[in-house]
């Protein structure tokens, strides 16, 4: 190994000039020692245990902060490469990884021992993060190699990577062609079967032997647990859309099931089809079908809910039950003039207005509230708010002074009224009321909101922002009556079941601008990385946190332990692997290292890409068309 004489920068032997400072290396000292990270400490960052990782996305303005895509579990878009909770591919296996070098792909069987094992797949001149697959049972794994893209498509390859030898030149028989000029978004299954489609939207299906043809005209297919059958979506907007069931052994086996609907929305299983009505992409109107069951509408939608995840839908049926202007207003005096005016002028309120909430899942239907205000009830971050007349108290019109506002006074008591009651935030098992000022301070913040309301809770907490301010408050008996202001330059970024996370502080620092990240528990906020970049914030579950804490000279990877000490593992890193507490795997420039327990490694030269075997995204099981 060489060692740069400029600024001490380790390369291997062939390389001529170090790609940090450009400095010549045709003198350079020659090491064989390990290469020392230097360390920084940070005492002010304290320990705090997180069950689940947040990742953050780059700003999209200065004068918008843009909005942190949060992911449970699954790294970063742009920089990651794995993921933090690992399984073991089998025991002669420890944390392995895929790379590619020059062109080729190498298997390495264990980060620990280095030895990498060529694919015999070819070379390949272009790639895509999503060149690697592994099957569901982890037999196989594929490789799409030459990627097109302009055409986006490339040449996939099935390999039996678990009998990979050591001498490359033995492993062809291990690797073979399936198809080419295929999308990316095939979709491997058990015993070396893969769905994918051509580059003519022609839809295949490799049993492990030969490839059979399932369907042409095909936009886009959704893979369950059903080994035997699989959901084909056919047609285009302007012509209008057809889902069928399919059989795989026997594509002539076909169902229709739905047509000229407007999008799939959810699909839990074949049996569970949740779909929006009509060609038009902007009906909100929600129906149910399946392979053995009858269509039908469910309702509205509600407003803004177009993310369907966990594999539930939220709703507002038709009223079952017709509610009154009466159940709002009364007239202590009698039955006057006054009231039947009232009656007439708030009518649209008992007509339009209320309707059950309602959350399905597998085809069944529970109530939410038989009792709600749909002129409030929208989802903002992860929750759903909504307001309710369970609790409303009936205004007397007797106590409201009759003049040129009387409508107007009417309809604030109201509102009002609805608020002391309180807004209802509703978010997985999390359900809490939040009633006064708390209230008044939420219907205020989505009135004045510009730039995209976001509420998030869990078990313990509550945090809302609107315009950069951020506001929270600890849950008490189910029950939220006060805000504090924790932020008034901020931003959310997710929630947990550990605590509420959010960034502020912002600090411009040349042109990159910084924040500092802080954890909300108990009424009680914490900062847990100061001075990091949106860029890169990952935590991890056993409380280690990788940042980027300066990236004025390219990304600074930064690891934060579980006691807030800071240590720098490498800079200019492009792609990472997180293992086990203290071991990482990075790329630096086109160079491959691997740091673990205050030291770093030389592993690879001539990298662009990285893949964690064991973190590889499997196929979802829950298919889902997410806007």
């Amino acid at each position: 190994m060489k060692k740069c004489p400029k600024c001490k920068t380790l390369w291997t032997d062939e390389i001529k000039f170090c790609g940090k400072c450009g400095t010549k290396l045709e003198h350079a000292e020659i090491v064989t020692e390990e290469k020392k990270v230097p360390v920084k400490e940070k005492t002010e960052t304290k320990q705090i245990v997180l069950p689940e990782k947040i990742i953050t996305t780059r700003q999209k303005s200065s004068s918008r902060i843009k909005r942190i895509i949060a992911v449970v579990l699954i790294f970063a878009v742009l920089i990651t490469g794995g993921q933090v909770v690992i399984h073991k591919v089998s025991n002669s296996i420890n944390n392995p990884y895929v790379y590619l070098s020059n062109g080729k792909f190498y298997f390495v069987r264990n980060a620990e021992k280095n030895e990498p094992i060529e694919i015999p797949v070819g070379e390949t001149e272009d790639y895509i993060k999503l060149s690697i697959s592994l099957s569901p049972d982890e037999k196989y794994l594929y490789v799409l190699r030459n990627y097109d893209y302009e055409n986006g498509t490339g040449d996939l390859y099935q390999c039996q990577y678990k009998k990979l030898k050591k001498n490359s030149s033995k492993n062809e028989k291990y690797c073979k062609l399936i198809a080419t000029d295929i999308y990316p978004s095939y979709t491997p299954m058990n015993e070396g079967k893969v769905v994918y489609k051509s580059e003519d939207s022609t839809l295949y299906f490799y049993n492990g032997k030969e490839p059979k043809k399932l369907q042409k005209n095909v936009s886009q297919f959704f893979y369950t647990e059903n080994e035997e059958k699989i959901a084909v979506e056919c047609g285009s907007y302007s012509e209008g859309y057809t889902l069928y069931i399919v059989s795989l052994s026997n594509p002539e086996e076909k169902t229709e099931v739905i047509s000229d609907y407007g999008r799939i929305c959810l699909i839990n299983d074949l049996n569970n089809i949740y779909y929006s009505e009509g060609i038009d992409m902007a009906s909100r109107y929600i129906s149910l079908a399946g392979i053995d069951r009858e269509k039908r509408n469910l309702g509205v939608m509600c407003d803004g809910f177009y993310s369907l995840k966990d594999g539930i839908v939220y709703y507002q049926s038709e009223n079952e039950e017709k509610y009154s202007v009466d159940d709002m207003i009364t007239d202590s005096r009698g039955e006057t003039e006054t009231l039947q005016n009232i009656r007439e002028e708030l009518e649209y309120i008992s007509e339009d207005g209320l309707k059950p909430i309602k959350v399905s899942k597998d085809g069944e239907t529970y109530d939410v509230d038989d009792k709600a205000y749909s002129d409030w009830t929208h989802y903002y971050g992860n929750t759903l708010l909504y307001a309710s007349l369970s609790d409303f108290k009936p205004i007397d019109l007797a106590e409201i002074q009759e003049d040129e506002d009387f409508i107007e006074n009417v309809e604030e008591k109201i509102e009002l009224e609805f608020l002391d009651a309180g807004l209802h935030l509703v978010s997985g098992d999390n359900e809490v009321v939040v009633t006064g000022d708390a209230a008044r301070d939420l219907l205020t913040m989505i009135d004045n909101d510009e730039n995209g309301m976001s509420i998030y809770i869990n078990e313990t907490d509550v945090i809302a922002s609107s315009d950069e301010q951020v506001v929270a408050a600890k849950i008490d008996k189910g029950k939220v009556s006060q805000f504090e202001l924790v932020s008034d330059m901020g931003y959310p970024i997710t929630a947990n079941k550990s605590a509420i996370y959010y960034a502020t502080n912002q600090q411009k620092d040349g042109d990159i601008i910084y924040y500092d990240v802080y954890a909300y528990h108990n009424g009680k906020s914490k900062c847990i990385v100061p001075h990091a970049s949106m860029n890169l914030v990952d935590i991890y579950e056993d409380g280690e946190i990788l940042a980027n804490t300066d990236c004025n000279d390219g990304l600074n990877l930064s690891l934060i332990n579980s006691k807030g000490k800071e240590y720098l593992i490498g800079e200019d890193v492009s792609s990472y692997i997180k293992y086990e507490k203290n071991q990482i795997i990075y790329l630096s420039g086109h160079n491959l290292w691997m740091y673990k327990n205050g030291k770093t490694d030389y592993l690879a030269s001539g990298v662009t890409w990285i893949w964690s075997l064991d973190t590889i995204e499997k196929p979802v099981q829950l298919g889902y068309a997410d806007e």
